[in-house]
């Protein structure tokens, strides 16, 4: 039998390898596979969170997935956490050794918009604080 959880994992897997991302499980880390990464339950300093993104071996952004229906505004802070949480270490891997090492200020990147780069340069994007957007 296969959970709600399992279901919207896989759902949300598919999506991200559709947008280009790799998917992989904490155990198979690679960050260096592909240029973006997604890797699952990502241990933090507040907890694991649902995904946390790479972007060229770099921590980037975080996924915390809900099932549908659920209202953003009353889980914003569980992703904020895992957003400005340090991560428990990172994984640095070549073609012959996987290094596990301990990075302190290790966290995700916020990424800036710049109106020089149009969005049809861009496969996936991802918005964060939508409520406060200026188009209501």
């Amino acid at each position: 039998m296969t959970s709600p959880e399992q279901i919207a994992r896989k759902q949300i897997d598919q999506m991200l390898v559709q947008a280009g991302w790799q998917v992989q499980d904490l155990k198979d880390i690679n960050t260096g596979a592909a240029l973006g990464v997604a890797v699952r339950e990502y241990p933090t300093s507040t907890g694991p969170a649902d995904y946390i993104l790479f972007v060229d071996r770099n921590p980037a952004g975080v996924i915390e997935a809900k099932k549908d229906g659920t209202i953003l505004t009353n889980v914003e802070d569980q992703t904020h956490r895992y957003a400005t949480s340090k991560l428990k270490w990172n994984v640095i891997s070549d073609e012959l050794s996987l290094n596990k090492v301990k990075l302190k200020d290790d966290k995700p990147k916020e990424v800036v918009y710049n109106p020089a780069v149009p969005v049809e340069h861009f496969d996936f994007i991802i918005i964060d604080e939508c409520h406060r957007s200026i188009y209501n």
